[in-house]
């Protein structure tokens, strides 16, 4: 699905400037995602993150010592699911999300 969409004229810049964009709006303030020095961040609600362990794009790394900025975190981790994991593990993604905003409500 998403190989012949990038064939198409003008995807993969689209794609591209996106990230482009997120990075000129934000700033420095991007720069601990990223592994550099800029302001803290605390995050003081609830959070859930979902990641896929064969994701080609991102390394799971990036979800290792979250907790120092987010207080009430719960990282879950699917070693069979890449960057798409909505379209891998889509049951295992929607049994975490209910869960996750049922002990959240």
């Amino acid at each position: 699905m998403f190989e012949h969409a990038f064939t198409l004229p003008g995807t993969p810049t689209s794609a591209i400037n996106y990230y482009r964009a997120l990075f000129r709006t934000l700033g420095l303030s991007m720069l601990p995602l990223v592994g550099g020095e800029g302001p803290p961040l605390d995050v003081d609600v609830s959070t859930q993150v979902l990641w896929g362990l064969d994701d080609e794009a991102l390394s799971p790394n990036l979800t290792e010592g979250l907790d120092e900025w987010v207080s009430d975190l719960r990282v879950v981790r699917f070693p069979d699911a890449s960057h798409w994991l909505h379209l891998d593990e889509p049951d295992a993604v929607t049994d975490n999300l209910r869960e996750f905003f049922d002990a959240h409500d």
